[in-house]
């Protein structure tokens, strides 16, 4: 193991500093506790700067959101949903299993957000009228899912896992997977 010495480990300027500060941010990114829906909302735009990161996946962007009733899986949605321009009221369609909000902001690679509650779905043929094949496979969508483990045999590969856990008044942690 090579270990710098020297002024490379002294001050804000060196390799060792600049090292630890990427590793803590990573961390950072992947794991976090928020004490209120406001901060719930914002953590969203970490999700977003990830999002617009380069990859070479095809298809479009799919994020799951799992956690159970009330651990903040739509507050997160409506937090990205406002980062991407969405000026009405998002909720979670329950009840109408899929909706879908057209963008047109500029720096956004996405042209519809499709905001899907798996929760009802009980049987993988439940999920054939939807076209989930021909949404997964545009690139211009970015797909948000609530409750994706009811679906997670239809989802790629390549799907960002974000898990919500409840801790009790307003405080959640959020796992990106």
């Amino acid at each position: 193991v090579c270990v710098p010495s020297g002024p490379v480990l002294r001050g804000p300027g060196g390799f060792f500093f600049y090292r630890l500060l990427f590793f803590a941010t990573l961390e950072l990114m992947r794991k976090t506790a928020t004490k209120s829906p406001g901060e719930t909302k914002r953590f969203a735009q970490i999700i977003f700067k990830k999002l617009l990161v380069p990859s070479r996946r095809k298809g479009a962007n799919i994020v799951g959101f799992s956690g159970e009733l009330g651990a903040g899986k739509t507050t997160l949605i409506q937090g990205l949903g406002k980062k991407l321009g969405i000026r009405e009221k998002i909720q979670s369609p329950t009840f109408v299993i899929m909706k879908k909000y057209r963008l047109g902001r500029k720096g956004i690679p996405w042209r519809a957000l499709i905001h899907i509650d798996a929760y009802r779905l009980e049987k993988k043929k439940e999920i054939l009228p939807l076209g989930l094949k021909n949404i997964f496979q545009n690139p211009k969508n970015l797909v948000v899912i609530e409750w994706p483990e009811r679906i997670k045999n239809a989802l790629p590969r390549h799907t960002l896992w974000i898990e919500l856990k409840h801790r009790g008044g307003n405080h959640r942690h959020i796992i990106i997977k």
